[in-house]
């Protein structure tokens, strides 16, 4: 009788492991196909966690509301990334600017390494665009079909932009809605 019951928690214990660990890995899964969608919750609790002692201090401090605080950092936030744009994009421009002007040597460099020749690309470069300046129907199909491709490039662009917008609208919010309520979450 002493093994039957030995042999009963055994079962038990195993079939308890296994359903913990399955549950968990159920879990994880769940979470990893969702994990665009909880990414701006998680990362909301995770910077109303990390303010929350600023939120505190200000209530107590200062007695001014969460709600206030949290707009003033969100603003502060905001000023910050403008002010860190306006001073790199213009750095930005100009090493792109430096970059596309020297190009074409970057190119002929590439191309000696590559090919072990000598090529001198801008009087290749050169006669090509005189011989499309000659044939005009030659060159508008190009165009054309650039553009069409650049069309493609814009709708991922634009979606890729819109995405973060949305995330950032998310991020934000939660975030809002996690400092004015994370001592209630602490406390239950």
């Amino acid at each position: 009788m002493a093994t039957k019951a030995g042999n009963d928690r055994m079962w038990w214990s195993l079939f308890s492991v296994l359903f913990g660990f399955a549950l968990f890995i159920a879990l994880l899964g769940f979470f990893w196909i969702l994990r665009g969608w909880l990414a701006p919750v998680f990362v909301g609790l995770l910077l109303a966690f990390i303010f929350h002692p600023v939120v505190d201090w200000t209530r107590l401090r200062w007695h001014w509301s969460p709600l206030l605080t949290v707009t003033l950092l969100l603003i502060s936030f905001a000023a910050l990334v403008t002010g860190l744009a306006v001073w790199l994009l213009p750095l930005a421009f100009v090493q792109i600017s430096q970059f596309m002007q020297n190009l074409p040597v970057y190119i002929e460099e590439l191309a000696r390494l590559v090919s072990g020749k000598e090529i001198e690309l801008g009087e290749e470069l050169t006669a090509r665009f005189s011989e499309f300046a000659g044939k005009p129907e030659e060159i508008l199909p190009l165009v054309v079909s650039g553009s069409v491709k650049s069309l493609g490039i814009f709708a991922d662009v634009f979606s890729a932009a819109t995405y973060i917008l949305i995330y950032m609208v998310l991020l934000f919010v939660f975030f809002v809605a996690f400092s004015l309520h994370l001592q209630d979450i602490g406390n239950w």
